[in-house]
């Protein structure tokens, strides 16, 4: 009767044990994985951090967010972290332990290697020399973008600029521009939605940095400057709606700001002039006005300048004359 007794203990205890040993060997459920906004973290700036899996409800376990080996965050459902980046040069580790209702383990971590690029842009448009301002980018003109990089390695050594990777990309669409020290592209600008990126890494890709800006199209402009006899262009102070005679003659002269040309009287650069609606035989940028008859009285005065190959690279402007 005894042994009976021992033979059915012993043989519980098997039935337990074995039980256990299969329910520990079974395996997490799918697969963990991490996402960064933004993907590509510059030093010091704010990071979220959104754990995922692939064949279970996350909500449900509990999940705990390790940074450089200390737990910062733990609880159930708490599948987003918001951590700040290190600074140039630093690496910080973050693992994410996942722990399901039934008790199975699983794991994954993420290394956040902050870098920097930012993006300058040039306009092949026209500006006088005497503008102090920059010259914007207007529908049909080629705009040249700049990536200037940061790209610090773990040892603190910072990658030549010509020993980069670059990858250009328009609204989201990859560029035929990309390779080595590619730093610089030049595309005309396109009417409506520009976003302009740039993916920038070292060769073996264990570094890298993205940067995107959007361009709004500017339009051109003509601005209207009086012509002095003694002093030259006035450049001081374009004239509005109205011009007052000083004496019996002034000239005048039209800036076309932010046209596709090289210079004012540029061949891609039609002018035309209208006194009182009829036109007048000129072609230039330049035109004077007399008061032959000496008597007061006043006269309209309308000039337009468009592009010869770029239709939407017009403006116009008017005058009124009193003398």
């Amino acid at each position: 009767m005894n042994n009976l007794i021992v033979k059915v203990f012993l043989l519980c205890v098997f039935f337990f044990a074995a039980t256990t040993c299969v329910h520990a060997q079974e395996s997490f459920p799918g697969s963990l994985s991490i996402s960064s906004s933004p993907e590509y973290p510059r030093p010091g700036e704010p990071v979220t951090l959104e754990v995922r899996a692939s064949r279970f409800d996350i909500d449900r376990a509990e999940i705990r967010w390790i940074v450089n080996g200390e737990t910062r965050q733990q609880g159930v459902g708490n599948d987003t972290f918001t951590l700040q980046a290190p600074q140039k040069g630093s690496e910080q580790v973050v693992s994410v332990t996942v722990t399901t209702p039934d008790d199975r383990v699983g794991t994954t971590r993420i290394t956040i290697k902050p870098q920097s690029v930012d993006i300058i842009w040039e306009a092949k448009t026209y500006t006088p020399p005497w503008y102090k301002g920059k010259a914007l980018y207007t529908n049909d003109s080629t705009i040249t973008f700049t990536a200037m990089p940061e790209i610090t390695t773990a040892s603190g050594n910072t990658v030549s600029t010509s020993e980069l990777f670059y990858q250009w990309e328009r609204n989201g669409t990859t560029l035929s521009e990309r390779g080595v020290g590619k730093q610089s592209v030049s595309i005309p600008v396109i009417r409506g939605y520009n976003n302009i990126g740039v993916t920038v890494e070292t060769l073996d890709g264990k570094y890298k940095a993205y940067k995107e800006i959007t361009v709004n199209e500017s339009k051109p402009k003509l601005l209207l400057y009086e012509s002095d006899s003694l002093y030259g262009l006035l450049f001081e102070k374009a004239l509005q709606t109205q011009f007052t005679f000083d004496t019996n003659e002034s000239s005048f002269t039209v800036i076309p700001y932010f046209f596709s040309a090289t210079t004012m009287n540029s061949g891609f650069i039609n002018y035309a002039w209208e006194l009182n609606n009829e036109p007048i035989d000129t072609f230039g940028n330049r035109e004077t006005f007399r008061n032959e008859s000496g008597t007061s009285g006043s006269a309209h005065v309308h000039i337009s300048a468009k592009h010869t190959s770029s239709l939407l690279q017009e403006d116009d402007v008017e005058l009124m004359l009193s003398f």
